[in-house]
């Protein structure tokens, strides 16, 4: 009985001791600290009920000589790694839905951070934090059956709008409101005080809203085309309707999976008056041109310089620009409609260039649509010239043409064209008919359009997006002796069409993959492809009407909630812009297309089929145009690549901080997993 005894007591003694082992080994998979270098900081996040996966840790300095901010994102046991930070101070804090911001801790890199989530009190604390999709789409727009207007004595919406989708089009989404500055931010979802002080009725506080800065004039001329009366009224209903406490619908996921892996580095860059449109980092084609070198931005209206990252030093300056002919119109010649808020009766945007977006040659050179000369074109582009182009097509008048800066001799070139630059990057023509005449199906006809993106693809043809509802794609195709044997194809976005799988409308920015495949967003809110390898009738000719290749088109929804009462639009979200990730800078994979999600604030890559989105959890307004790409060491892993966007917004006094920040120059790095160092 003893020896029984004896061995019973030492089982549970043994089984006593495995617990505690099983215990210290399930706590040390739970909480215990990353492995970080002296360059690092890292640590375990954790809540009340244990560890916080897939929340932000922010860690931001002004040690730097531009202010620095590296966000990153735990993994499923709460664990971080803020990966690659230059010596100095910093404030690290805890971000994520569900929760509010947590005490900003000083750290230092080589540190191990630890830092406790704190939770939201209520659904309103938390929603603060929320994307401004998520605020958006509590829109409530007209419904279809008030499609087309009635005019002011009716409906209030104008009898040229036609359909519900030209209303999202031109006062909603990215040829609207959100082509210029993020709606849903609480600078937006609420209005000043300074202005609805002064009216009893909302819609009026709107209607003297929309006349603010400098682009008030171009606002509110939009209102009165697509119908004042009811696009003040849907503004002022949605602003109320917040005021009075109505909050987001749906609530936004926390980052899963490869949206865990992303590092975003940013800095300031430009000035408090200025706003970006675009950057450039390297050559598109080779994408190893310039390594490590500046980055470099474009202000369009706001200012004549060229703002610069030099990301090896964490330094902003900037390139002085100006035009050819100094009598060159400015932006400054157009002074506020009404005081803006933020800056008074100030004319803040002063530029003559209106540097507009970018390309970079194989020498590290920059090419730049911009303004060089009054509108008037030189008499070589115009009637009675014997230039070839000029017989074909005069032009009278033309804004943007080319500037080139060269980093190696720092000299600023001026170059003038008859057409306008917007952005930069065979077959034989027959008897056509113009514009202007009537069409006859024996004989092609003439395309009186222009490009907003362009894009060389694979075999020497040019692609480019034809704005508009529904809009679609012009295909570009030189021939040998051009413009003698120069064709263009028209192909429209899928709308009204029953053959067609899905329905969308107005694209913007685009781009071509290796394959030819050309990708670009739409105002529908998709990101759409389309494949003229799939097409099967005739491409061009009389027969040729735009829908002659519905099967060409695939059209993606981007992810979030849809406005109230949408029926011809997949989501709220805007994307300006998109970028084909050729050479795999993102790292999630060669091809990849890449867009700016401008109201769920991040880059929404389609990752294997799915659109997956890297968020920039602070300053929370992340709203971007142009993106570009750079592979600083080609055998450096993630470290060494990455893809490059500016904070475009016009107005970054909307984006948290308010006024006095400045745009951003935005790095985006994913990893192969949350720890990596």
């Amino acid at each position: 009985m003893r020896t029984k005894r004896i061995s019973a007591l030492l089982l549970g003694l043994t089984l006593i001791v495995f617990l505690a082992t099983t215990s210290v080994r399930m706590s040390g998979q739970v909480g215990a600290a990353p492995s970080i270098d002296n360059d690092d900081i890292g640590g375990v996040v954790t809540g009340a009920n244990g560890p916080e996966a897939g929340v932000w840790v922010i860690a931001e300095t002004r040690s730097t000589p531009t202010r620095l901010i590296k966000s990153v994102v735990t993994d499923d046991r709460g664990r971080y790694v803020v990966p690659d930070l230059p010596a100095g101070e910093y404030d690290v804090w805890v971000r994520g839905y569900g929760l509010v911001d947590s005490a900003k801790v000083k750290a230092q890199p080589g540190k191990i951070v630890n830092l406790k989530a704190t939770p939201a009190p209520d659904k309103k604390a938390a929603a603060q934090y929320y994307p401004a999709l998520y605020w958006f789409a509590l829109l409530q727009l007209p419904p279809k059956s008030d499609f087309p207007g009635t005019g002011d004595k009716g409906n209030g919406i104008s009898p040229n709008i036609k359909s519900q989708g030209e209303w999202i089009r031109n006062v909603v989404n990215t040829d609207g409101c959100t082509g210029c500055h993020q709606l849903g931010g609480p600078a937006t979802r609420t209005i000043p005080a300074s202005i609805l002080g002064q009216f009893e009725d909302t819609k009026m506080a709107w209607d003297r809203r929309i006349q603010s800065g400098q682009a008030g004039g171009g606002m509110s001329a939009r209102f009165t085309q697509v119908g004042r009366p009811r696009a003040l009224a849907m503004y002022a209903d949605w602003t109320d309707r917040i005021a009075k406490g109505e909050l987001p619908a749906a609530t936004p996921s926390r980052p899963q999976g490869i949206e865990r892996n992303v590092v975003v580095t940013m800095w300031d860059w430009a000035d408090p008056k200025v706003y970006l449109h675009d950057a450039i980092s390297s050559d598109k084609r080779n994408p190893t041109v310039n390594a490590n070198g500046p980055i470099y931005g474009a202000l369009e209206e706001s200012g004549d310089y060229l703002p610069v990252i030099d990301p090896k030093t964490n330094t902003a300056s900037m390139i002085k620009v100006g035009p050819r002919d100094a009598d060159t119109p400015s932006s400054a010649d157009q002074p506020p409609a009404a005081p803006s808020p933020y800056w008074g009766d100030e004319t803040i945007w002063n530029s003559q260039t209106t540097i507009h977006s970018f390309a970079m040659d194989k020498q590290g050179r920059v090419w730049a649509a911009a303004r060089v000369r009054k509108p008037q074109t030189p008499a070589w582009c115009q009637a009675g010239s014997d230039h070839p182009s000029a017989k074909l097509l005069p032009i009278n008048q033309g804004q943007r043409g080319l500037i080139m800066y060269d980093p190696k001799t720092k000299k600023v070139t001026q170059i003038d064209t008859c057409f306008t630059w917007g952005h930069l990057s065979n077959g034989k023509r027959d008897a056509y008919t113009e514009p202007n005449q009537p069409a006859d199906p024996a004989k092609d006809r003439r395309l009186n359009f222009t490009f907003y993106g362009d894009s060389p693809a694979p075999d020497g043809s040019v692609w480019g997006t034809v704005q508009g509802v529904p809009g679609g794609l012009g295909h570009f195709i030189p021939g040998a002796h051009p413009p003698e044997t120069a064709l263009t194809e028209f192909y429209e976005v899928p709308w009204n069409n029953p053959k067609a799988s899905a329905q969308g409308f107005a694209p913007r920015g685009m781009d071509v993959d290796s394959k030819g495949v050309v990708w670009t967003v739409l105002s529908s809110g998709q990101l759409a492809s389309f494949d003229r390898k799939k097409c099967t009738g005739a491409q061009n000719g009389p027969t040729a009407t735009g829908q002659q290749c519905v099967e060409g088109w695939t059209l993606y929804p981007l992810p979030g909630p849809n406005y109230k009462g949408a029926v011809e639009s997949a989501s709220a979200d805007s994307a300006y812009y998109d970028f084909v990730d050729r050479f795999d800078m993102l790292g999630v994979g060669k091809d990849v297309p890449v867009a700016g999600g401008n109201l769920s604030e991040g880059l929404l890559a389609l990752v294997n089929g799915k659109i997956v989105t890297f968020r920039v959890p602070y300053p929370m307004g992340y709203f971007t145009k142009g993106l570009d790409g750079r592979i600083d060491n080609p055998n450096g892993g993630w470290k060494g690549k990455a893809i490059y966007t500016p904070v475009s917004t016009r107005a970054p006094f909307h984006m948290e901080g308010g006024k006095g920040n400045t745009a951003k120059l935005v790095k985006f790095q994913v990893r192969p997993d949350p720890l990596s160092k």
